[in-house]
């Protein structure tokens, strides 16, 4: 038995129409569930060309010279060719989210602060059966979800160009750790 195809415009024996059309649906369906399973690092789109440059950016990590003082890790953005209307607002490292932060006296450095917990004190916890002893106890820090893979060395900016977020991808250098010999945090 010949059926004709009106999508095709040809004739087919029954079962290749079948076949043809179970092929379509699979294609069809297969392209749905690629393009709804984007892996990570792709769920934002990153821009190839930016309205400014980066000169070699960086990170520092520090430490307080003080028991407990704290300790983290400094991410430098040196700007250059600043395009009216961009604004870089936020950075995404090793797994953290911190705003970027312009200097006063130097408006082409941009700065990124992420506390880590090396040489912070432990606040004693209560541990009771009796919930309201518990009541002054920290609450633990949760791990953040960024959403973007990045190696040890990578950075995502954050940047707002005439209101619309745009997203790039850095690579930067590490440099030398510091010692801070008695301030309690080095973000002044």
């Amino acid at each position: 038995m010949y059926i004709y195809g009106k999508t095709f415009g040809i004739v087919y024996k029954n079962n290749t129409m079948k076949k043809v059309k179970n092929s379509i649906a699979l294609i069809a369906l297969s392209l749905l569930t690629l393009s709804m399973s984007q892996c990570k690092s792709t769920n934002k789109a990153l821009e190839e060309n930016t309205p400014f440059n980066i000169q070699e950016a960086y990170f520092q990590s520090w430490i307080a010279g003080v028991e407990g003082g704290g300790s983290g890790i400094n991410v430098f953005i040196p700007v250059t060719n600043l395009e009216e209307g961009v604004s870089l607002e936020f950075i995404y490292f090793r797994n953290n989210k911190a705003k970027l932060e312009v200097k006063p006296q130097n408006t082409s450095l941009y700065i990124g602060y992420f506390l880590t917990e090396g040489n912070t004190r432990k606040a004693d916890m209560i541990m009771s059966g009796n919930g309201l002893d518990e009541y002054g106890n920290e609450v633990p820090k949760v791990q953040k979800d960024i959403p973007f893979e990045l190696k040890a060395n990578e950075a995502i900016i954050e940047y707002n160009h005439n209101g619309e977020v745009k997203y790039m991808k850095v690579n930067l250098e590490e440099r030398e750790s510091v010692a801070y010999p008695s301030l309690e945090s080095p973000k002044n």
